[in-house]
């Protein structure tokens, strides 16, 4: 009985993650706001920047992109994986990666 109690609590707190999950997207609208404005500055002084600055300002932006997409990838398999199965109904919009995103290397047949 208290077994099959702290099963079911264990099992019900993993719901505790689901708005931290939607709180990256917090940190993707973030990501964004900090992406935009370099990428509208960096076409007018091209010509006059020193090779050096241009690879930083780029390699920054780079950052950017890698660091969001990770957002989004934990966002999607962490919440798939941990806390419920993610079902839109929209096939179109269906993530197919997201079905071989695994937090460990064990398959289920």
């Amino acid at each position: 009985m208290l077994e099959r109690t702290i099963d079911k609590l264990l099992l019900a707190s993993r719901w505790i993650l689901a708005p931290i999950y939607l709180g990256m997207s917090l940190a993707l609208f973030a990501l964004a706001i900090k992406f935009f404005p370099a990428a509208y500055h960096l076409p007018p002084p091209i010509f006059a920047i020193a090779d050096a600055e241009m690879v930083l300002t780029v390699s920054a932006m780079i950052d950017r992109v890698l660091v969001a997409s990770l957002v989004v990838m934990m966002m999607f398999a962490g919440y798939k994986n941990v806390v419920s199965r993610i079902d839109i109904g929209d096939e179109d919009q269906r993530l197919s990666w997201l079905d071989r995103v695994a937090f460990s290397s064990h398959r289920e047949h």
